[in-house]
């Protein structure tokens, strides 16, 4: 039997979406885009397009990471997470370095600073056992 090579994925952009994930239909999607920025806006009232007091609010906001780390308790082995940070934010990212996701994008200009954030925080994962 053929299968589809079509994947469904579903954006999580809305605090309504993480809220109620159970009531959507997982078992046919492939996986998840946690959106950051839109979660931000909507649930800690922060505006993202100030991006410097956007940046100092979700340095290392632990309710964002408790959310995604929610999402992917909700998720099974079959499912994928990536979490959309669009900008950098080396505290966001330190902290999904610990996180069970699939991967992360961010925009073409700071590709190289979220990579050096990765490999930063892996090491020292490596190195200390650090989470």
């Amino acid at each position: 039997k053929k299968t589809s090579d079509i994947e469904v994925w579903m954006e999580l952009s809305t605090p309504e979406n993480i809220l109620n994930l159970s009531e959507y239909p997982l078992k046919k999607l492939s996986g998840f885009v946690f959106n950051v920025k839109s979660i931000c806006n909507l649930s800690l009232g922060i505006d993202s397009i100030s991006t410097s007091t956007f940046s100092k609010h979700i340095e290392n906001n632990s309710f964002i990471l408790n959310m995604i780390k929610s999402v992917s308790k909700k998720l099974t082995k079959n499912h994928k997470l990536l979490v959309d940070l669009t900008d950098i934010s080396s505290g966001i990212i330190n902290g999904l370095t610990s996180q069970n996701i699939d991967g992360i994008i961010v925009n073409p200009q700071v590709t190289a600073t979220a990579k050096k954030c990765i490999i930063n925080e892996e090491e020292k994962q490596i190195l200390y056992g650090k989470n």
